[in-house]
């Protein structure tokens, strides 16, 4: 009888990833305040995570000669790439989560 509802969209990851995001940003601003302007060596990693997305934006627009402007930019781009990414990894759980309901109700009537 619980095969039979219907499945719920998972919407989980839409949002994880960007927050991740904002949340590897946030902790390298904060080093590097702390840091006084260096980039503790623990952190060191998160320039990567950050930049990932801003490497990809490089081959379409030209280099913002405006440093924050950049930022900005490479910010938001990354935040919409991340939300795309979990928005396709949503609907691929969903579309497996059916398939596998469905392979269960035919068992059971079988």
């Amino acid at each position: 009888m619980d095969d039979k509802l219907p499945t719920k969209n998972l919407k989980l990851f839409r949002w994880l990833l960007p927050v991740v995001y904002l949340g590897a940003l946030a902790a390298l601003i904060i080093g590097n305040v702390l840091g006084a302007g260096h980039t503790p060596p623990g952190l060191q990693f998160l320039t990567l995570v950050i930049s990932a997305p801003c490497q990809l934006i490089e081959f379409l627009l030209p280099r913002v000669p405006n440093v924050f402007l950049g930022l900005i930019i490479c910010v938001t781009f990354g935040i919409i790439f991340l939300f795309a990414i979990g928005v396709i990894i949503d609907l691929l759980l969903n579309r497996l989560r059916s398939q596998n309901r469905t392979k269960r109700v035919k068992q059971t009537d079988s």
